[in-house]
């Protein structure tokens, strides 16, 4: 019913911009005409107070949908609005910043590991509506590389999620033991996947958020709350890796030679399809930095030391934080 609703008021927004002159999909100057959009697009996409759908499917829904949905589907609604909206919306910016906050805060507080995707995927689409509203070519690029970096990641982890949950028969991440003995390839899909949204260098998901941040360095208090944003990444990310994998492993001094009967082992197919998508997280961040090196610089030794700050914060922050989860 929502999508129904969503859908017929997009219809009607194209028609609206068709009988003012737009035959074809470009840049809207009328701001009135960019929040029929925003609002129709919206409901596609999740944006704030329009996403309420998002993590009642997502908990329901199978994980190939959601890998589906969340990875692909989701975006179209914010390519459209990157070909409409060229000079920036401050609405936008706003609703941006929102959802970086409310889907991080979400994802850190939830233990069931299919709403914690759903709830990260509200986060990081928060980055890609932020940058669209700043309005220049910073912003413009890094949605692009986002909507791509999130796309791999999120399929990745969606469709990971699947194995792990026949594997344990749970979405608890606190039911998720020795992930890295049971299913290897899977763990390292994970770990890649979250580098990513971390926005580690040398990973796709740091040359969006860079070029994003460097977007907003005119409007200081922006550029400060996008670093909180990424340390909120940061923090729920590693808060699941260390529960499912790194906990575990400390507490066996590091012990790769357990033997411990699998309950699922996924197909080849199933291993190929998380695997590759994260190893392209990799390769396409060397792709973006041999293009378009020549037009932006990355700032790869300072992303390094940034990324340093923000894992540091979220690592004294993680046991308060998994103790009032798992209780």
């Amino acid at each position: 019913m929502i999508q129904f609703i969503g859908g017929s008021f997009l219809i009607l927004t194209v028609l609206t911009a068709y009988t003012n002159g737009y035959q074809f999909i470009a840049a809207v100057e009328e701001f009135w005409l960019q929040l029929m959009f925003i609002a129709a697009l919206g409901v596609k996409s999740a944006i704030i107070g329009l996403h309420s759908w998002v993590p009642y499917i997502y908990k329901k829904a199978s994980t190939t949908f959601c890998a589906i949905s969340s990875g692909f589907v989701a975006k179209l609604g914010y390519i459209t609005l990157l070909r409409i909206i060229d000079n920036g919306n401050r609405l936008l910016l706003y609703l941006g910043m929102i959802m970086i906050f409310y889907g991080g805060i979400k994802a850190l507080e939830e233990r069931n590991y299919k709403l914690i995707l759903a709830y990260s995927s509200i986060s990081q689409f928060g980055f890609i509506t932020l940058a669209i509203g700043s309005g220049n070519t910073y912003g413009y690029y890094g949605a692009v590389l986002h909507i791509i970096a999130h796309s791999f990641a999120k399929s990745t982890l969606f469709n990971g999620a699947g194995n792990w949950i026949r594997e344990f028969n749970s979405t608890s991440i606190f039911d998720f033991k020795r992930c890295e003995i049971r299913q290897k390839i899977n763990a390292v899909s994970t770990i890649l996947s979250f580098l990513s949204l971390m926005a580690f260098p040398f990973f796709i998901g740091y040359n969006s958020k860079h070029l994003i941040k460097y977007s907003l360095n005119t409007i200081p208090m922006f550029e400060f709350l996008l670093h909180l944003g990424s340390i909120l990444t940061v923090a729920y990310a590693l808060k699941i890796l260390w529960i499912i994998i790194f906990k575990d492993l400390q507490e066996s001094n590091f012990d790769f030679n357990i033997k411990i009967k699998s309950s699922y082992k996924p197909t080849l197919i199933e291993n190929i399809s998380i695997f590759i998508p994260a190893l392209l997280l990799i390769v396409l961040a060397i792709t973006a930095n041999i293009y378009l090196s020549h037009y932006f610089d990355f700032h790869y030794f300072s992303g390094i030391f940034t990324t340093a700050i923000y894992l540091l914060v979220a690592y004294l922050i993680r046991f308060p934080i998994m103790s009032r989860i798992e209780h």
